[in-house]
């Protein structure tokens, strides 16, 4: 076994995928469907809407090496 074959795969070209899809899809979200359900018990639209921009700021925080501790952990 190399060293190059203990490394891991490049994450971006599919986080920049999934952030492509999510952005297209909550472009469509409208106020009035905040309240609504979704396919996630636990999380209402708003709620959901919150938790993926959540994640978009952490990877934002990680692209720029922040500290693991000044990564937001909580949704906008």
């Amino acid at each position: 076994m190399t060293a190059s074959d203990t490394r891991l795969a490049d994450p971006r070209p599919a986080i920049g995928v999934a952030a492509q899809r999510a952005t297209h899809l909550l472009a469509g979200v409208t106020a009035e469907q905040f309240g609504l359900p979704t396919p996630c018990t636990e999380f209402d639209v708003r709620t959901l809407v919150n938790h993926l921009l959540g994640i978009a700021d952490r990877y934002i925080a990680l692209a720029e090496r922040a500290p693991s501790r000044a990564c937001p952990r909580s949704p906008r």
